[in-house]
Order: structure tokens, then C-alpha cells, then sequence
């Protein structure tokens, strides 16, 4: 995602070389040394900890789904005994 960010690409097409617009390119060298904001290994952590609730609490509400449609499926055969 962020080197297809219209930011990135900006910044990298800063180190495009060669003499024919079509064959203009950006070496690995300049390419890598393009710094990259990152967050603190703090706060990466934080990250890390809310997406693992995010993901548990989507997995609950599917499991209460599925439960709730078996529950559905139970009730109409029984009705229609």
C-alpha cells in the first residue's frame, strides 16, 4: 500500500535517470533509501492489540450468526413437522 501511495510514488519519481520518458527508471539504491515514516514500537503494540480484539470480536459476531441460523433452521423444521 504505500508504495503505491500517490506520496511515494512522487517521492520516488524525484530519482527517476535514463533519457527516453519510456525507459526512464529509479534505481534499487534510491529506492531504498526513501525514508518511510513508521510508528513507535510503542504504538505498533497498541495497534497490534486492538486488531487482535477487532478480529476476535468479527470471529464472535460470526459464530453468533451461524448460531442464530441453525437456530432459525431448527425452529422451521419444527414447525413444519
Amino acid at each position: 500500500m504505500l508504495m503505491t501511495s500517490k506520496k511515494f510514488i512522487n517521492k520516488s519519481l524525484k530519482y527517476q535517470q535514463g533519457s527516453i520518458y519510456e525507459r526512464m527508471a529509479v534505481s534499487p539504491e534510491d529506492l531504498l533509501n526513501i525514508e518511510v515514516p513508521v510508528p513507535s514500537i510503542k504504538i505498533q503494540k497498541k495497534i497490534s492489540v486492538l486488531t487482535k480484539h477487532m478480529i476476535r470480536l468479527i470471529n464472535n459476531s460470526f459464530e453468533a450468526y451461524n448460531d442464530f441460523l441453525r437456530l432459525k433452521k431448527y425452529l422451521l423444521d419444527k414447525l413444519f413437522i
